[in-house]
């Protein structure tokens, strides 16, 4: 297992996020263990785990176009998925 310092993890953080892909990274504050980080899928293994992580990506896999492009921003003037669609599609044909 691999320990790392919340320095490290902020100066590293690419280093780090791969690590913990591969296997459990201990996080330590003055040489003291504080927090472990194990990969999604290694979460997902964990019984305690498994019902909510599944719960997560169901709800992230219900998201909508209008979810991910943000309501009140300049898409705001759209009220369903079927009208941004219209539009960019519209934008795509101008293009052509």
């Amino acid at each position: 297992m691999i320990r790392m310092s919340a320095e490290e993890i902020q100066a590293h953080y690419g280093e780090f996020a791969e690590k913990a892909r591969q296997e459990p990274v201990i996080h330590t504050a003055a040489g003291r263990p504080t927090l472990v980080t194990i990969s999604f899928d290694e979460a997902a293994r964990l019984p305690g785990l498994r019902e909510i992580l599944s719960r997560e990506q169901d709800a992230d896999a219900s998201k909508t176009l209008l979810d991910y492009l943000g309501k009140g921003r300049k898409w705001s003037r759209f009220s369903s998925d079927e009208e941004i669609e219209t539009h960019i599609r519209a934008q795509r044909d101008a293009w052509r």
